[in-house]
Formats: C-alpha cells, sequence, structure tokens
C-alpha cells in the first residue's frame, strides 16, 4: 500500500515499453513479409528489440524490489535499477534463468517437461519472484546498505553464535522477545 503510485508508475512504463517492443516487431515483421531489400536490417531489429525488452524487464524487476525495499523517486528508481542492471549484468541473467527454469523445462518434452509442469502448479511465479527478490536484496545489501546509516544488513541471516554482540543480533534477540 505504500509504494502502489510507484509501482503504478513503474507498471504503465513497463506496459509502454512492451507495447512499443511489440509494434517494432510487427512493423520488421510487415516489411520482412513485403520484401523490402536488405531484410537482415529487419531481422537484427527484431533481435534489437526484444533484447532491449529482456533488459527493461530486469530493469522494472529492480524497480520493484527497490520500491518496496527504499523509499526512491520514481526518477531515482529508474537510475538505480539501470545501474543495477548493468553493473551485474552477468548475475541478472543467471538468476532470470533460474527463476525462469521452471517454464524452460516445459520446452523440451519428457521428464523435464513434467518437472517443470509440477514445479509451476505448486509454485507458480512464486519461485522466479523469491529467487530475483533473494538475488535483489543480497546485491542491495552489498552495494546500497553499506552506505546508509541504520540500514539493516542480512536480515534473512542469523549469527549461530550465542554470545555475539552484533547489532543485528540484537535487534532479533528484541523482536523475538
Amino acid at each position: 500500500k505504500q509504494n502502489i503510485k510507484q509501482i503504478i508508475a513503474v507498471a504503465l512504463v513497463y506496459s509502454l515499453v512492451f507495447y512499443l517492443t511489440n509494434l517494432s516487431v510487427a512493423l520488421a515483421d510487415q516489411s520482412i513479409a513485403v520484401g523490402i531489400k536488405n531484410s537482415w536490417i529487419f531481422v537484427v531489429s527484431k533481435v534489437l528489440a526484444y533484447m532491449f525488452l529482456v533488459f527493461y524487464s530486469m530493469m522494472t524487476f529492480h524497480m520493484i524490489t527497490m520500491s518496496v525495499t527504499y523509499e526512491l523517486k520514481f526518477r531515482q528508481l529508474l537510475k538505480n535499477s539501470f545501474l543495477f542492471t548493468i553493473a551485474l549484468l552477468p548475475q541478472n541473467i543467471l538468476f532470470l534463468f533460474l527463476g525462469l527454469l521452471p517454464f524452460l523445462f516445459l520446452l523440451f518434452g519428457g521428464i523435464f517437461m513434467a518437472i517443470g509442469l509440477i514445479l509451476i502448479l505448486l509454485m507458480g511465479f512464486s519461485l522466479f519472484f523469491l529467487i530475483w527478490t533473494d538475488f535483489c536484496q543480497w546485491s542491495y545489501d552489498r552495494f546500497i546498505n553499506d552506505k546508509i546509516e541504520g540500514a539493516q544488513k542480512n536480515r534473512g541471516i542469523y549469527e549461530k553464535a550465542k554470545e555475539s554482540n552484533s547489532l543485528a543480533l540484537q535487534k532479533y534477540r528484541e523482536q523475538v522477545a
């Protein structure tokens, strides 16, 4: 409820990008079908459009997790998500692949299709969002929370040593009490 305005803005901009990507791909398909010379240019434009859509999708996933975690304006969300998408591009692609793995299993058939279908029926999109959110929280702990005074780090990780007096462990003990 606190971030509804930012989420709506992010969703509207993503919808616009998705629509424009589909429009450009349809235009390229039409140009190829008509038989315009140098059709390879339109194939390249389709590939670039799809690459931009995947890139902006990763940015959108970062924007959503940032808007929930931090109080940022839309311009700051856009800038920070762009920086995280560029700086962590190999990790973004890896975790995007891991999150979409059950859906990719559906493409292979046989036992892989059965495994993918079971995972999708049991967890749906929540597995993807869990993997992506965990990755984002790790990256924010690594790059942002060190620079913000009072920001909690490693909230999901507890210390097993009972004699430790770290601030995170003290807060955890207070919450349990």
